[in-house]
């Protein structure tokens, strides 16, 4: 299950990166909070919960709510 979670983690990086290039933003910054927001929910749902898939979908679920949040906060300021 390590594996999945890391591929997930990798395709985070690269979602958050092009989200922020297309929005003109610093592709760094936004890549620093979808990662820590992935594996810190991710890590928080795997030492809590015996179940080892559910913490990979329940981490990218909030990642996709993070990822909203950053791009309603760029059209706010554009």
């Amino acid at each position: 299950m390590f594996i999945l979670a890391k591929i997930v983690g990798v395709a985070i990086l690269v979602w958050f990166a092009m989200s922020a290039k297309a929005q003109g933003e610093y592709w760094l910054r936004w890549v620093m909070v979808g990662l820590i927001g992935y594996w810190l929910t991710w890590f928080i749902l795997y030492f809590t919960l015996s179940i080892p898939v559910l913490p990979t979908f329940a981490a990218l679920a909030v990642v996709y709510f993070i990822r909203k949040k950053l791009l309603y906060d760029s059209e706010k300021t554009n």
